[in-house]
């Protein structure tokens, strides 16, 4: 059942970056949310979504995809799409379980999803959501993931690493080795690869599949598990203040910040 968890995480970490939207009306200056829940609970295990849903269509479609993708129904009806979506997460593991307990004799499973999003940070300028999931199949732990989106409020733009004007700039990489090295308490190259996985002291350092997340103190550098270091490592993150970012940001990115 392990390898569920896998599945689930692969197919997390390819839709949290997202594709640029087509041009939507701007949002407002304060962004109003309803808290909307969604839970489940049976002999397969437990399920469970959270929400700060937004009254913005652009945020919920994200929103949505983050769950899988599946939602056909009005953006604007947000407790729907939580239930029509935890409904699909979870027939999609009762197969599998179903032919686990078959092999184990078990009539029930300890398996739980937990899933939350809520408003990170806010400016006039720009809105940052938060994603989290807590899931378990089996085995000796679970997995974790902590991702986000930032949307510019002119027209729902998802920032993504385009941001950047060159991410194998040198200086740029050593703001993102700098960051590693804080985050692993080390203090050369050669210690900070040897807290990595497959990361030499002369590669670029690669960026996170997590896209930048803009926040009060700078842009946020997530790493999921797994993605450059071992899983005891947690998830490696740092930030950037903005006024080191600035000059590797492109335009559009900078006068976010400002």
């Amino acid at each position: 059942m392990r390898n569920v968890s896998h599945i689930i995480i692969g197919t997390l970490l390819l839709v949290c970056s997202g594709c640029q939207q087509k041009s939507q009306l701007p949002m407002p200056a304060i962004i109003e949310t309803d808290s909307i829940h969604a839970g489940q609970e049976d002999r397969y295990g437990r399920y469970e979504i959270t929400a700060e849903m937004p009254r913005q269509d652009v945020i919920a479609e994200w929103i949505g995809e983050q769950l899988g993708g599946t939602y056909e129904g009005s953006l604007a009806d947000g407790q729907q799409l939580l239930a029509s979506s935890l409904k699909e997460i979870r027939n999609g593991y009762v197969k599998e379980i179903d032919e686990w307990m078959g092999e184990t004799g078990q009539d029930t499973a300890n398996y739980y999803y937990e899933c939350h999003f809520k408003k990170h940070w806010e400016t006039a300028r720009f809105v940052t959501y938060e994603h989290m999931v807590d899931v378990y199949t089996g085995g000796v732990h679970g997995s974790y993931i902590i991702s986000g989106q930032t949307f510019r409020k002119s027209d729902g733009r998802r920032m993504g690493w385009e941001i950047l004007r060159d991410s194998y700039d040198d200086s740029l990489q050593q703001l993102v080795k700098d960051g590693l090295k804080e985050y692993f308490q080390v203090d050369s190259d050669e210690d900070l690869c040897e807290e990595c996985i497959n990361l030499e002291a002369y590669m670029p350092v690669p960026l996170p599949v997590t896209p930048p997340l803009f926040t009060d103190e700078g842009v946020l550098f997530l790493y999921q598990q797994y993605e450059i270091a071992p899983y005891a490592a947690g998830l490696p993150c740092f930030t950037i203040p903005y006024e080191k970012l600035k000059p590797h940001l492109i335009a559009a990115a900078r006068q976010l910040t400002e």
